[in-house]
């Protein structure tokens, strides 16, 4: 049975009305509470949302997230390989979609490594040396399930010490790569909009979400994850 737009918002929102601290007091009304006029009004708003409750927060063990806008952090984005952006009109001027800029745009204090495709390992004792003193490492993963470097990658932080928060950019398999990491955060595809929703749910600012820890994470297995 198709999923229709209304029903993955109202799956959404229903968690806003769920968890909100002034919809527990009975203080909001209900179109306060999920936003739902709004949604109605503006197809951006609506486009938003939508896009929202497909990033989901798989996991938060040791809670790394929300991250503070204070605090510094590090993303590593792994360049994808022979990238091609399927809608050029969407395109930020500086080029690829960055979470970084996405995460600076929403006031964090940033820095972002683009790293070659293929390279990760090759370059992974440098990128930990250069990142060693940032107070969070977040790592935007490419099919790492498939890319063995990417996963040496992430182990060569935790052996440092170090619990990278991982970003898996389209590939739902990923996280069962390095199922050790302490945050997982899931993102349908690598387009602006998506790029944009996961810096929101990194921040702790985004308004829905149609995942969450509580909801068992599930994939195909069938294959050879590394």
């Amino acid at each position: 049975m198709m999923t229709t737009d209304r029903q993955i918002l109202d799956k959404g929102l229903g968690a806003v009305e769920a968890s909100s601290p002034a919809a527990l007091s009975g203080s909001m009304n209900l179109e306060e509470k999920t936003g739902w006029r709004e949604v109605k009004e503006s197809p951006e708003v609506h486009t938003r949302l939508l896009s929202e409750c497909c990033t989901g927060l798989m996991k938060n063990d040791r809670g790394l997230l929300p991250l503070s806008v204070h605090s510094k952090v590090h993303v590593l984005s792994m360049e994808p390989e022979g990238y091609v952006p399927p809608d050029h009109e969407e395109l930020a001027p500086e080029g690829l979609p960055s979470l970084g800029r996405a995460l600076r745009e929403l006031g964090a204090d940033e820095t972002e490594w683009l790293i070659p495709f293929g390279r990760a390992a090759e370059l992974k004792a440098e990128l930990v040396r250069a990142n060693m003193y940032a107070d969070h490492i977040v790592l935007s993963t490419c099919n790492a399930c498939l890319e063995a470097d990417q996963v040496e990658l992430i182990e060569a932080f935790q052996a440092a010490g170090k619990d990278p928060i991982v970003v898996t950019m389209g590939n739902l398999n990923d996280p069962l790569a390095v199922p050790d990491v302490g945050a997982f955060v899931s993102v349908h595809d690598s387009r602006p909009l998506a790029v944009q929703s996961a810096a929101r749910v990194l921040l702790g600012q985004c308004l829905t979400g149609g995942f969450s820890e509580s909801e068992p994470f599930q994939a195909d297995t069938g294959g050879d994850l590394r």
